[in-house]
């Protein structure tokens, strides 16, 4: 089964985050650590499966080009070079499109990750004035986790708003009828181990209505919405990608939710479906699937790689893939017998952006949008996000 890494917001183990824990009580409606996966080799039209990862002899392979003592590269650093998109072909030329509503999606079986008594409200026009779709270009700042065990979701969506605008922007739009259109592309894993868009568009009618607390009306209890509405309804928008499966897609969810009810002990139940499935968590493959979704380009899960220099590989390949433009994404590790915590402030089974490198140090981002572990250096990132006995990995555009 693979790794899950699901971490919601004030839900770490250990040591309590300050005061934003939030007590897990059950769901209250009134109708009533993971075995780790095998590693993912890159594929072999991939530039780096071609080098020898066991002795760490061959040369990094173009693009990646080593960083220079004291460079960094973080957020905002990208520049759209993208040219014009053409005009929209003909009607007859056009992309199949698959057309589903989210109202309100599954929430009543968390299993063993229950978040607080909620109800869905239209939280966006509760107030005085309507929480605006945009408040400016969609940033990480605006993105913020709540009590859902989604950090992968959430954490992928910030890595897009920080590095393809844009393509947050070009995906949602607000309807006359207070709806809104939420634009994917279709996106599939193939045996090669890369996950490429079908071709295929989902166009998924969101509606306004969001959890809020039972005794806080008002009050967001899934992602947060600082000053935007953008992000808590591309979180709904995934929660509603499974209404658009085929037979296929819906046989593997089946049989991924099956090995893992049994390996965590759940016993019977349904397999989870909308807000339900995102509670699960997320495998690299799952994000994956989500940075394709969003952005219509292939991407790809890479192992850490091995050899006596294989930190400076990553660095090196990070640091070209965040000059590219392309999210970096990581899960880190779960806690063992003999830990306590984990280093530099790393969140155990939680999904972290890779946002700079700098002086042989990784930075990260937090998708709770705060509480980013301190810059980490080789002894330490690699005690945090590469799981004992197995490999780390991260996903990113290819």
């Amino acid at each position: 089964m693979s790794e899950l890494y699901g971490t919601e917001k004030g839900a770490e183990a250990g040591p309590e985050v300050g005061d934003q824990g939030k007590d897990q009580v059950s769901w209250d409606f009134s109708e009533d650590t993971a075995a780790p996966e095998e590693p993912l080799e890159p594929a072999e039209v991939d530039a780096w499966a071609d080098q020898d990862w066991a002795s760490g002899e061959a040369e990094p392979l173009e693009p990646l080009e080593p960083m220079q003592a004291g460079d960094l590269v973080e957020w905002g650093e990208f520049q759209d070079d993208t040219p014009e998109a053409p005009e929209a072909p003909d009607e007859a030329d056009a992309p199949e499109t698959i057309h589903e509503v989210v109202d309100r999606p599954a929430v009543e079986h968390l299993y063993d990750a229950p978040i607080s008594p909620a109800r869905y409200a239209d939280l966006i026009n509760a107030g005085d004035q309507p929480i605006p779709l945009f408040d400016g270009p969609p940033s990480r700042d605006q993105t913020e986790q709540g009590e859902l065990s989604d950090c992968g979701v959430i954490a992928t969506l910030g890595s897009v708003a920080g590095h393809r605008p844009e393509a947050i922007s070009d995906a949602i739009q607000q309807n006359e009828d207070g709806t809104y259109t939420v634009r994917l592309h279709e996106a599939r894993t193939d045996s090669d181990g890369f996950t490429r868009p079908t071709g295929r568009q989902l166009e998924l009618t969101v509606t306004p209505d969001l959890l809020e607390y039972e005794d806080a009306p008002g009050e967001p209890v899934l992602a947060r919405m600082e000053g935007s509405a953008w992000c808590a309804l591309m979180e709904k928008a995934m929660a509603g990608v499974d209404q658009t499966w085929d037979a296929e897609r819906r046989a593997e969810w089946e049989q991924e939710w099956s090995e893992e009810r049994v390996y965590e002990g759940l016993g019977e139940g349904p397999t989870p479906e909308g807000y339900e499935r995102l509670n699960r968590g997320s495998t690299s493959i799952q994000r994956a699937e989500m940075l394709t979704q969003l952005t219509g380009e292939e991407s790809v899960v890479y192992d850490f790689p091995k050899g006596p220099d294989a930190y400076d590989q990553l660095l090196d390949h990070f640091a070209v893939q965040l000059s590219e433009g392309k999210p970096v994404l990581t899960g880190s590790r779960g806690l063992e017998d003999d830990d306590d915590k984990l280093p530099g402030g790393v969140v155990e089974g939680h999904v972290y952006e890779v946002v700079g490198v700098q002086d042989g140090k990784v930075h990260l981002r937090n998708p709770w949008n705060e509480d980013d572990p301190e810059p980490l250096a080789e002894k330490d990132f690699m005690d945090a996000f590469q799981p004992r006995g197995s490999r780390g990995d991260y996903t990113t555009l290819f």
